[in-house]
Formats: structure tokens, C-alpha cells, sequence
């Protein structure tokens, strides 16, 4: 033992083993700041983990309070097809549901007097966030899917303003008011920049909104005004328009489909992001066997994982579709005349490509086609 405590005496004075230094400051903000870097080498502890500890270190009720957020967190991620909720969604959520005043990450937002306030809603919070990923997993939203988190909050606020629940959620009595939420969520998760560094301060605008609005009426036109600046509705550029049609196959490509064919019900199957001229067609060697060479290989290949060559198809028959061209796939899925070209039109088909060398052509006709259903959509107009 005395050896050991000899060697223990020689690492903290002699061996300059142990290193710090003396900080005066009492800002706690800067102290946790402090602590993530310098703890950045041990067991890692985000910013939010340690908010974590001193938001739930305020409730007073006999719950162990941080499993309670962790908790509810494990049941917002396993609804529907799955979601990626951090802890920290669930406590965001309570600041700005509980109308907290300032809604930032900050430790001095966690206080007594804020976390009480937390505690009194926190069921009625908590069950209003439930509900609300439950509607936008109906949306056929998931984690591979939604884009921003954030994006659910104003939905919640307003679900929890109005006592809404699992009747709003399923009831066909409130199915315009759910088109109408889906509407403004896909509208905002596709707008530029509309949830990226400053969300706080936008939060806080939807809020002050949503808070002023009397009525059981969600407000997506004022939203969109107080998010945007722009009071005619919706309003996308013809480059944001473009930008939108280019887009590869990825999160973003299912709410762009979604909300070009709502008719596609995702509410109720599993579907998957589907090529409409199958992958396996834009291989050398097949391009090699249909005669395309060089630059004009270069070209459609680049087209292949871009908005218009995808479309949204249940699990199975994206299965069974496999590697067939997309004339022969809808010749066996629909087999008379007029389902197949209710089908064709109701996806902006057009005349789909017999070879991969009529794909350019095809492929720029869709897109023309996509782009004037968005540009309505979106309340751009053509002039």
C-alpha cells in the first residue's frame, strides 16, 4: 500500500502526468463547453447529455426523470417504420410546447423555474409528440425520409393547443386537416434553407403564430408567411424548381414524389423509391450491347438515379419488378387497356422507353411534366 501511495504522490507531483488549468469564469454555458472538449478523449458526453442531467435534475416528481426521456424517446423511434429522434428532440419539444420564452440549447433555458413549468405538461407533452409522429409516419415518413425534426414541432404545438389526439390522427372526419398539415410540412421540408442554422429563431416565430391563432383551423398559409416573408403562398424559384427535379435518389426524393402523387397511398403499405428503367440497364455491358457509347453513356447514367427516372412502388412490386423494362413491367402489373393508361398518365409515364436508347428522350418529357405539377404545387407560377 505504501508503495502504491508513493507512486500515486510521484504521478501528481513529479511526473506532470496530470494536467490543468484554473478557470474563473462562473458561466455554467462555458463550462460545459469546457468539459465536452477536454472529455472528448474518455467516455464521450454530448453537449445534450449533460443538459440532459440538469433539466431532469429539476423535476420533483418521485419518476427517474432522465429515464423517462429516454424512455419516450424509444417510443417515438418505434413508430411506424422508424424514426432517429435524439433525447434532445424531446426536451426541445418541451421548451417549446410548455411556451417556454426562449427556446435555444442553453443551460440557463433549463432552470428550476422553466423545468417546473416542464413538469406540470409533461404528460399532456409528451402524449401530443406520440401522436404527432404517428401522423407523419401516416405521411409514410420515417427516419430514411424526414429531413428535419424540427419540422414536427409547429405540428405538435398546434396539436397540443387543440387537444388533439389519436382521433385526429385516424378519424376520416379530420382527413382535409391532415392533407393540409402534410401539405405544409412537405412544402417546408423542401424549401431551401427554410430549417437550417437559425430554426431557433423560426421556431419562435411559428410559435408566436400559432399561439395568437383562435380555432381548430391548422394555419399553414400564415406559417408559411412568418417562416418565409412571403404572403401569397408557397413560393419556389424556377432554379429551386430545377433543383428539386435534379435530385438524386435519397431522403428527399420520397417527400418530392409523395407530394407530386398524393393519390399513392403510404399511409397504409410499405413502399419503395423505385427506378422506373431499372439500374441494371445503365451497366457498359448493356448500354455496350444497345450501341451507346461514350459522352452519350456519360449522360445516362447520369440521369438514372435522378428524380425523374424514380417512382414510388409498394415493397413487393418493386420485388417482382426486378430488372424488366418499364413497358413490359406495366403490360403484366395492369392487364387492360384502360387501368395501364390511367397508370401511365396518373405518373406522368408518358410514352415509356422500349430501349435504353429512347431513355434521354423520355426521361426529359417526364421531367417537363414533373416540374408543371410542382410548379403548381409549390405556387410558382409559369410567367
Amino acid at each position: 500500500i505504501v508503495n502504491r501511495l508513493a507512486r500515486l504522490r510521484r504521478v501528481v507531483h513529479e511526473n506532470d502526468t496530470i494536467s490543468f488549468f484554473s478557470e474563473s469564469d462562473q458561466d455554467l454555458e462555458k463550462m460545459l463547453n469546457i468539459f465536452v472538449r477536454t472529455n472528448s478523449g474518455g467516455t464521450r458526453l454530448t453537449n445534450s447529455d449533460l443538459l440532459l442531467s440538469i433539466a431532469t435534475a429539476s423535476f420533483t416528481s418521485d419518476v427517474n426523470a432522465r429515464q423517462e426521456v429516454l424512455d419516450r424517446t424509444d417510443e417515438l423511434n418505434a413508430v411506424g417504420d422508424g424514426f432517429n429522434f435524439p433525447h434532445d428532440f424531446v426536451l426541445k419539444a418541451g421548451l417549446v410546447l410548455s411556451d417556454i420564452n426562449d427556446i435555444g440549447f442553453k443551460v440557463r433555458n433549463f432552470n428550476t423555474e422553466n423545468m417546473r413549468r416542464l413538469e406540470s405538461q409533461w404528460e399532456s407533452i409528451t402524449t401530443t409528440l406520440y401522436y404527432t409522429v404517428e401522423l407523419v409516419a401516416k405521411f409514410g415518413l420515417s427516419s430514411h425520409s424526414l429531413t428535419s425534426q424540427n419540422a414536427l414541432l409547429p405540428i405538435a404545438y398546434w396539436m397540443n393547443k387543440n387537444g388533439m389526439g389519436d382521433d385526429f390522427v385516424s378519424s376520416v372526419a379530420y382527413a382535409s386537416e391532415r392533407e393540409r398539415i402534410k401539405t405544409w410540412l412537405f412544402q417546408s421540408l423542401l424549401k431551401r434553407g427554410m430549417w437550417g442554422g437559425a430554426s431557433d429563431t423560426r421556431l419562435a416565430r411559428l410559435r408566436a403564430v400559432l399561439r395568437q391563432h383562435d380555432g381548430d383551423r391548422f394555419p399553414a398559409s400564415e406559417l408559411w408567411q412568418a417562416a418565409t416573408g412571403i404572403s401569397s403562398g408557397p413560393a419556389f424559384s424556377d432554379e429551386e424548381l430545377d433543383h428539386l427535379l435534379d435530385t438524386p435518389k435519397g431522403r428527399t426524393t420520397f417527400v418530392i414524389l409523395s407530394l407530386l402523387y398524393p393519390f399513392v397511398d403510404v399511409a397504409n403499405n410499405t413502399f419503395h423509391i423505385d427506378h422506373v428503367m431499372p439500374k441494371a440497364k445503365f451497366s457498359d455491358k448493356s448500354l455496350n450491347e444497345e450501341q451507346v457509347y461514350g459522352e452519350e453513356q456519360g449522360e445516362l447514367k447520369e440521369k438514372r438515379d435522378r428524380l425523374p427516372n424514380l417512382q414510388l412502388l409498394p415493397g413487393r412490386e418493386n420485388v417482382s419488378k426486378q430488372t424488366k423494362m418499364p413497358l413490359d413491367w406495366v403490360v403484366s402489373r395492369f392487364k387492360d387497356t384502360k387501368s395501364r393508361e390511367r397508370y401511365i398518365d396518373d405518373h406522368d409515364l408518358g410514352k415509356l422507353p422500349e430501349n435504353i436508347r429512347l431513355f434521354g428522350d423520355w426521361y426529359d418529357v417526364r421531367r417537363g411534366s414533373m416540374k408543371a405539377r410542382l410548379r403548381d404545387l409549390l405556387g410558382q407560377s409559369s410567367s
